[in-house]
């Protein structure tokens, strides 16, 4: 059984988070280099650069699906990636075969890495309007 995060104490202080009774002479002494918590300003700026990367990749992935995917792909693809089912357990929400959940997947993803494959559009006029699928 887990407690709720909400009624366990956090540390406050350096002297908590230590976990041991040190004397405040000596959390003075301590480098902040070498202890667990620390982290520069380059590893900071790098660590939300690195989220929003990734933030700009999940959004073109939603985009493309809204306008690539059929419903029945979409909905495959969001159970099986995003809400971590099997595709058992996504067969028993989408309430059809575990093969049709299977291929939906597989064709989503197809036509994704196709899309990935096409970004960015070889020229503005050549471009062709995608309408999304119902």
């Amino acid at each position: 059984m887990t407690q709720n995060p909400s009624l366990v104490p956090q540390p406050q202080t350096p002297y908590e988070r230590l976990g041991f009774a040190a004397p405040p002479s000596l959390l003075r002494r301590l480098s902040t280099e070498h202890t667990p918590w620390f982290e520069t300003i380059e590893d900071i700026r790098a660590g939300l650069e690195y989220g929003r990367k990734n933030a700009r990749l999940l959004e073109w992935v939603r985009s493309q699906m809204r306008l690539r995917l059929s419903r029945v792909e979409r909905r495959c693809i969001e159970l099986y990636f995003f809400d971590g089912l099997n595709y058992r357990q996504c067969a028993d929400a989408l309430e059809v075969n575990v093969t049709s959940v299977y291929r939906g997947v597989k064709r989503g993803l197809r036509k994704l890495r196709k899309a990935a494959r096409d970004y960015p559009p070889r020229e503005a006029g050549r471009r062709r309007t995608i309408r999304p699928r119902r």
